[in-house]
Formats: structure tokens, C-alpha cells, sequence
């Protein structure tokens, strides 16, 4: 794939995909699936006439660009683990205040 950076200005940002061949696109959510698959029909647009074209904004299209880019490199997975352990954290100090003022009522 032959696409650029994107650390040009907002609006003239193309989409860069890293995607390897073998890449399983079922992992991505449908609207990522639906912006990459876009952007393979049509290398080379900017964020911004992807967004014009698919009717999102251009943020949009670049969240799920970079979101999708995570997802198939497999970043995606070590950001997951990290956010669930801040879960589980949160809910055990949470139950643990939750059982502390039960018995006190």
C-alpha cells in the first residue's frame, strides 16, 4: 500500500494503512472495517474526502484508521489488558467500599 503519513495538516492527511496481506479484517469493528475497506478501493484520498465520501468526519476517518492500524498490528491487544486491569481494579475497590458500607447499615 502506497499511502502517506498521517502527520500532515488535518485536512490534507492522507490514510496510511500498515496492513499485511494476510490481514483478518474481521477483527475490526464494522464503521473501521467500513473506512479501511474504502480506503483500499481508493488509495490515496485524504481523511477528509474519505470523510466527505463515507459522510463522517474527518477525525472520524482518522480514529478509525488508527484504531484499525492497532488492531491488525496487535497493539491493540497490550491497550486492551491494560484498560481491563484498571477495570478490575476500579471494581474491586469499589465492592470492597460497597460491602464496608452495607455492614455499617
Amino acid at each position: 500500500m502506497d499511502n502517506e503519513n498521517f502527520n500532515a495538516a488535518p485536512n490534507r492527511r492522507k490514510g496510511k494503512l500498515d496492513i499485511p496481506e494476510s490481514a483478518d479484517l474481521s477483527i475490526l469493528t464494522e464503521s473501521q472495517r467500513r473506512v479501511v475497506s474504502f480506503l483500499l478501493k481508493n488509495p490515496g484520498l485524504t481523511n477528509k474526502q474519505i470523510g466527505e465520501c463515507l459522510g463522517i468526519a474527518t477525525d472520524t476517518v482518522g480514529a478509525h484508521l488508527s484504531n484499525a492500524n492497532k488492531r491488525l498490528s496487535g497493539e491493540w491487544e497490550g491497550e486492551r489488558e491494560k484498560i481491563n486491569k484498571r477495570v478490575r481494579e476500579w471494581r474491586s475497590e469499589n465492592l470492597d467500599k460497597a460491602k464496608a458500607s452495607a455492614k455499617k447499615n
